[in-house]
């Protein structure tokens, strides 16, 4: 959001053949979730692919971030293609948010793939 023709860039990249979208930090890095992930996800309907979202936000940041992706990953029937990569913020909520959050992924077939998260950051 923040570099002008990236999307242009990457619906080259889809059309030429990239079986993956990526997107990176909706609200760290783009500062425009909605923007940002609303380009990402018309992509991948379009073009018919997956998307590998790397989300490294903690705490309620990182899970409103989860929520703008299960709003669209419903509202546009893309279940089984969307995978959250790292995805540190459930692991930082209490106990029954981490299970509402993670319900609703299972129930939307968002898969995920994460490592376990750096210490000495802050709220880690």
């Amino acid at each position: 959001m923040r570099r002008q023709g990236t999307f242009g860039c990457l619906d080259g990249a889809l059309s030429q053949g990239a079986d993956v979208l990526g997107g990176l930090d909706p609200c760290a890095i783009h500062r425009d979730p909605v923007a940002q992930l609303d380009g990402l996800f018309q992509l991948v309907e379009q073009h018919g692919r997956r998307l590998d979202l790397h989300l490294h936000s903690r705490v309620e940041l990182g899970a409103c971030e989860l929520e703008l992706v299960m709003e669209r990953t419903r509202g546009m029937g893309l279940e089984w293609r969307v995978t959250i990569v790292h995805g540190f913020a459930p692991g930082d909520l209490p106990a029954a948010r981490q299970r509402s959050l993670l319900a609703a992924c299972g129930e939307l077939a968002i898969t995920w793939t994460t490592v376990a998260p750096p210490t000495g950051l802050p709220g880690s």
